[in-house]
This record gives C-alpha cells, sequence and structure tokens, in this order.
C-alpha cells in the first residue's frame, strides 16, 4: 500500500516542481511592476512640483476648456475682463459668526431651499426608529450637518492624497474630519470644485458612540481651526435616521450663480433669460452637451439625464451701487435632481453669451434645449469661474425616511394611513 501511495504522489510532486518556480518567476514580475510604477510617479511628481500647484487636476480655471474651433476665445475675454471679487465678497460674507440670519432669496422658499434637518430627525421619531431597542439601530448613530464654506479657501471640496497617504492640499471633506476630531468617514450632498462656495451643503457621518449627541458635536466643530478661522461654518446638526445618505438619499440639490452686472453684463434681458431657463423647467434632457470631463466619456447612457425643477434669474434685491461698495448683482438659480460637474457654469455661460448678443441680433430662447438635444459640447460657451457658485441646499423625503427594514408591520401601517391624510389636506 505504501508503494501505491507513493505512486499516486509522484504527479502531485511533478506539478509542484513544475509550477512553483513559474508562480516565484510572476510574483517577481508583479513587485517589479510594482515598483517601476512608483518610481514613475515619484519622477513625475518631483519634475512638476515646482510648477504645478497643489490638486492642478481640480483648478477649474477656463484654460482647462477644451479648444473650441468655432471661436469663443473673445468669450472667454469677457468673463475674464467681469469684477468677480464682488460675487465672491458676498458669498465670503456669509460665512462668518456675525451672520445670525441669511438673505431670503438666498435662504430659499418652503419648495427648494435650505435644508430643514429637524424633519429628518421627526422622521427618526415618528417611525420608531429611535426608540427601538433592537442592536442593528442601537448600537450606532448617525447625524446629518449642514455647513457653509469659503470656496476660494479650498482646493474643492474631495478629499485628495498623494501616493503616498498624504493630504495634497486643503479640501473641505479634509477640514470636516478634522473638525470632528478623527478619521469618521462622512458623505456629502454634492462635491463641489475648487473655488465654488456654499451655505447649504449637508454631510452625515455614523458613530459608534452612542454616548454622542448634537450639542456636542456643534461645540466641537466650532470650536476647531477651521471654523475659528471662518472658512467653514457650521449651522445645524441633528441625528437622522441610519437609512439617511447625504449624497444618495437627495431627490434635488440648488445651486446660485451671480453674475456682477458692469462692462458687457450691465444690461442684461432679465426676462430674456428667463425665457431661455424657462425651457429646462419641468422636462428630463440629456445634459451631454454641457458636461465635462469623466461626464462626458459616458454621455450617451443614462448618466447624463437631469430633471431640472426650477431656473430662473433675478436682480438680488440687497445689492446696489455705492455705500459699502456692493456691486449690482443678478443670481441664476438653478435646482436639478442632479448636476454634472461643471453643469451649472456652463449653462450659466451659454445663457449670458446669448443675453448679450442684444434685441437687434439673432438670440434663440430655445438655445440650452438644442444644446440638450444636440449633445454637442461645442455648442455651449466656456464656463463661467466658479467665485459665482453657491451651493445652497438639498432636498430629501422625510417622509419615505419614516420607514425602516425592520419596523414593525402595525407602526408601518399606522404612518401610511397618518402620510395619506396629510396628502388628502394638503
Amino acid at each position: 500500500m505504501s508503494r501505491c501511495a507513493s505512486h499516486g504522489l509522484l504527479p502531485l510532486v511533478f506539478i509542484a516542481v513544475l509550477f512553483l518556480p513559474l508562480h516565484a518567476f510572476a510574483f517577481h514580475l508583479s513587485a517589479s511592476y510594482k515598483k517601476a510604477a512608483a518610481r514613475k510617479v515619484l519622477r513625475r511628481m518631483s519634475a512638476s512640483v515646482d510648477s504645478v500647484p497643489p490638486c492642478a487636476d481640480r483648478d477649474d480655471t477656463n484654460e482647462e476648456e477644451e479648444e473650441d474651433p468655432r471661436g469663443t476665445s473673445a468669450v472667454v475675454g469677457m468673463w475674464d475682463q467681469l469684477d468677480w471679487s464682488g460675487c465672491l465678497s458676498y458669498w465670503e460674507s456669509l460665512i462668518s459668526p456675525e451672520v445670525k440670519h441669511l438673505p431670503e432669496w438666498v435662504r430659499g422658499d418652503a419648495e427648494y431651499g435650505l435644508t430643514d434637518l429637524q424633519k429628518l430627525e421627526q422622521a427618526g421619531v415618528i417611525s420608531g426608529e429611535f426608540a427601538s431597542r433592537d442592536l442593528r439601530y442601537t448600537s450606532k448613530k448617525t447625524y446629518a450637518v449642514r455647513c457653509g464654506y469659503r470656496g476660494a479657501s479650498y482646493h474643492g471640496y474631495q478629499l485628495q492624497k498623494t501616493p503616498q497617504g498624504y493630504e495634497a492640499c486643503l479640501t473641505v471633506e479634509g477640514d470636516i474630519k478634522r473638525a470632528l476630531g478623527g478619521g469618521v468617514a462622512t458623505y456629502a450632498a454634492g462635491r463641489t470644485d475648487k473655488g465654488v462656495n456654499a451655505v447649504g451643503q449637508v454631510f452625515c457621518f455614523t458613530t459608534s458612540n452612542i454616548e454622542l449627541d448634537e450639542q456636542t458635536i456643534l461645540e466641537r466643530m466650532r470650536s476647531s481651526e477651521p471654523v475659528q478661522s471662518c472658512r467653514l461654518a457650521i449651522f445645524d446638526c441633528k441625528r437622522v435616521p441610519k437609512a439617511f445618505n447625504s449624497r444618495s438619499s437627495a431627490t434635488w440639490r440648488r445651486y446660485l450663480y451671480l453674475v456682477p452686472l458692469e462692462g458687457s453684463t450691465a444690461f442684461l434681458d432679465v426676462d430674456f433669460i428667463n425665457a431661455c431657463l424657462g425651457e429646462l423647467v419641468g422636462r428630463e434632457l440629456p445634459y451631454h452637451g454641457f458636461s465635462y470631463k469623466e461626464n462626458r466619456d459616458v454621455g450617451n447612457g443614462l448618466l447624463d439625464l437631469c430633471f431640472m425643477y426650477r431656473a430662473r434669474a433675478f436682480v438680488v434685491p440687497d445689492s446696489h451701487e455705492g455705500g459699502d461698495g456692493r456691486c449690482k448683482m443678478l443670481c441664476i438659480e438653478l435646482v436639478a435632481n442632479r448636476f454634472l460637474r461643471r453643469m451649472v457654469r456652463l449653462l450659466v455661460s451659454t445663457t449670458l453669451r446669448e443675453a448679450i448678443k442684444g434685441v437687434d441680433q439673432d438670440r434663440d430662447t430655445k438655445v440650452l434645449k438644442n444644446i440638450c438635444l444636440s449633445k454637442d459640447r461645442l455648442l455651449a460657451a466656456p464656463a463661467v469661474p466658479g467665485q459665482g457658485l453657491c451651493f445652497a441646499g438639498v432636498g430629501y423625503d422625510a417622509q419615505a425616511l419614516s420607514f425602516y427594514k425592520f419596523q414593525p408591520k402595525a407602526k408601518r401601517e399606522a404612518l401610511e394611513k397618518l402620510f395619506a391624510s396629510q396628502d388628502q389636506e394638503a
């Protein structure tokens, strides 16, 4: 039997002798490739460290725009000639401890405005989730925070790291993590680009520290260096249902863009601008023609479809010339279920280009809708600067968040009746 067993092992020994060197060789090739790739990255970093600013890939200046053979250099020059400092200083003035109440047009209305975190908290209360004794809902808590920030202080929202794992430059997400005092994972409603401001950004995080409460979070964040330096502001904090996610739970997002009314834009036809924007409202359209970079590569599928709930323009009520030196400004408000990267700025620039033409020229109120349907990016104007843009609100369905996975059947049925009666009254 021992001889038979030894004969049975011979093929296995032969296979091992044959393949072990091959495996070692493959491992050696893999390691060599990784080392070569790392050396390549380091060479690129060392070659460019003196000439490229940190996070240049997120720099949203007009130089990154693709060359347009149809001639838009005059439009780019027009944006450069405008003084955007007044728009930037206006947004920055709102991110200050001295500001207790935002202007009404910034706050928005009951339909589209700043997020009311109390409604999200109430969803967890009336559903019974916060009172549940189920360990799946008592071992951790989820909190939502509404914040604002000065875009000029950051290289965008999203945290960016070097190949070695260090933070590459100052970002909003990095400051939020520092303000929370640890490496907690956070999720934001919108990842704004470099220079873009916010007064209604919402982010959430989950913690296993069940002793933590809203007041402690607010005190900790407001005493942090980013907030004390006035580049970050923390407005509100509430506990929210476990299923809540600032980004995936959002039903709409709201942006405001300020345009200085001076020079070529001093006498803009606001009625014409509203007519252009109105062609987008209430329609789901492909916005491939107003997309940028990674969004352009996938622009032929569902990923470029957006539904515009509101699109309008108005002269900012509290802007005036003289006095404190604040310039007269036009505000363009856009509310949609989602926005592609640079979509807001491209829509604004194309609308302004059409409005500047003048009454005697061939102006077209359907220009935005036609570009959407054509999916031709070259028909849109180069993007306006990020200084005038502000993230000003995000919407959530509090009723949908009132139902959770392991909710008792009786409680679910009671809530369904309650919401049905509320809808009828409305």
